[in-house]
């Protein structure tokens, strides 16, 4: 899906790592799970012609957050940002998402995001977006769905109106 060299380029090596370096393993670890793409990091090991090889769980996107703070180019930004099934936020941020990118958007949420690989507090209207959102994802429908729209959740504009719309791609 053309994410490796996405999550490769988060990562950089010490420019004093060497190849006997008893930390190095650990090193390549902690740079690794602190990228925001990897879940987890099984093991890492190094082979005799200097390949280090790390066996990782990667966080996959299913959505796309629209926010217009928190984004590190500016202090006042709008744009998405990209979570996984855990509401964890995930490194890349898109100026714009077409609903034809296959992604849902979220649209709506107050709530700030997390740093780059911390998910969302419990109990917000993010949260309760990337619950839907994967719920939405497990289904055969969820192609057709392009959008979230969170602006009314709980009802907090109009109590009359639907709390959370879907929005499809037509």
């Amino acid at each position: 899906e053309g994410w490796r060299p996405r999550i490769l380029s988060a990562i950089e090596m010490p420019k004093s790592a060497q190849w006997r370096d008893a930390d190095l393993l650990a090193e390549v670890a902690r740079r690794m799970e602190a990228t925001g793409w990897v879940a987890q990091v099984r093991q890492v090991t190094k082979e005799m012609n200097g390949v280090v090889r790390v066996d990782c769980d990667y966080r996959r996107p299913i959505a796309m957050i629209y926010t217009r703070q928190g984004l590190s180019n500016s202090s006042w930004s709008e744009g998405f940002i990209p979570i996984d099934a855990d509401g964890v936020r995930l490194p890349e941020e898109y100026g714009s998402v077409g609903s034809e990118a296959g992604w849902i958007r979220i649209f709506g949420v107050r709530t700030a995001p997390p740093p780059v690989g911390r998910s969302y507090d419990r109990q917000t209207d993010a949260e309760a977006a990337v619950r839907l959102a994967r719920l939405i994802f497990q289904q055969p429908f969820a192609v057709q769905i392009s959008a979230i729209d969170m602006a009314n959740y709980r009802g907090r504009r109009d109590r009359n109106q639907e709390h959370i719309v879907l929005r499809t791609r037509r």
